[in-house]
């Protein structure tokens, strides 16, 4: 499956355990008085337990505010340096339920993808655990580009490409990414938002916002089997107005592209 939040308060009480200096009740996503480190999160997703211990944590990088992403945290790895630039991992506090702090990540390792998802992490006094991650993506394969707590519902939202559409509907349609569509990080072509339930952990598909008109580009949409008639299905929605599809009509354009590109009824 390639960027909009509402983010709850970081920075709470701190309480101080005795003699031993741990903590014996700590609110919100800190760790002896401080933000926790993003490098804990990146951590703890490549823990084959799911778990981190926040007492023996090292990290050879700090952490800041990430300039131009209001509410990130990013730690950079200087160590890694790849033309001026750095490998990162960042998160941001998208919420909280019970225990659970639920956060956006992106990372970049250095290559040329980047990647996002969201997690569910809950926190004990000194130890994380990864409860749930909803899905990585990079950039207009499923990336994150929105996420909101209201209420007990989590909306987020990712990029999606020419074959994420038809991948998307109901009925499933037999093509080859890379062959029939387009399905590479750089194809953006419509955003599609979910809603996630926090009590009964179901995810749906509420609608899908058609980017703009798509063009055929000369010895690229050629090498696509369906991607010009695609085109052209696509292009009739936007001319008509209708570029946000719910399910249903989600459902419908694909049906219209199997109808004129694939010759189905």
């Amino acid at each position: 499956m390639a960027h909009k939040v509402l983010i709850l308060a970081m920075g709470l009480s701190f309480l101080i355990a005795g003699s031993n200096d741990r903590p014996k009740s700590e609110r919100g996503f800190k760790y002896r008085g401080k933000p926790i480190h993003p490098d804990c999160i990146s951590q703890l997703l490549l823990s084959e337990s799911r778990s981190l211990s926040l007492k023996n944590f090292r990290s050879s990088s700090g952490f800041q505010e990430w300039e131009g992403r209001p509410g990130f945290l990013i730690a950079e790895y200087p160590e890694q340096e790849f033309k001026g630039r750095r490998p990162y991992f960042a998160y941001l506090l998208i919420g909280q339920s019970d225990s659970t702090f639920i956060m956006w990540t992106e990372e970049w390792g250095g290559g040329t993808g980047r990647f996002s998802n969201i997690l569910f992490v809950d926190k004990s006094a000194d130890e994380l655990r990864l409860v749930k991650a909803l899905g990585e993506g990079d950039r207009c394969n499923g990336g994150i580009i929105g996420a909101q707590l209201k209420g007990s519902d989590l909306y987020y939202s990712r990029d999606t490409t020419p074959m994420g559409i038809i991948e998307e509907a109901d009925e499933k349609v037999d093509l080859v990414a890379y062959e029939d569509l387009e399905n590479s990080a750089a194809s953006c072509v419509a955003q599609v938002k979910y809603r996630y339930s926090l009590v009964d952990h179901s995810d749906e598909l509420i609608s899908m916002t058609l980017a703009g008109k798509l063009s055929d580009q000369e010895d690229w949409t050629d090498r696509y089997t369906h991607q010009s008639c695609f085109n052209k299905v696509f292009n009739a929605y936007v001319d008509a107005g209708k570029t946000e599809l719910s399910r249903d009509e989600l459902n419908e354009f694909v049906r219209e592209f199997m109808k004129e590109c694939l010759g189905r009824q």
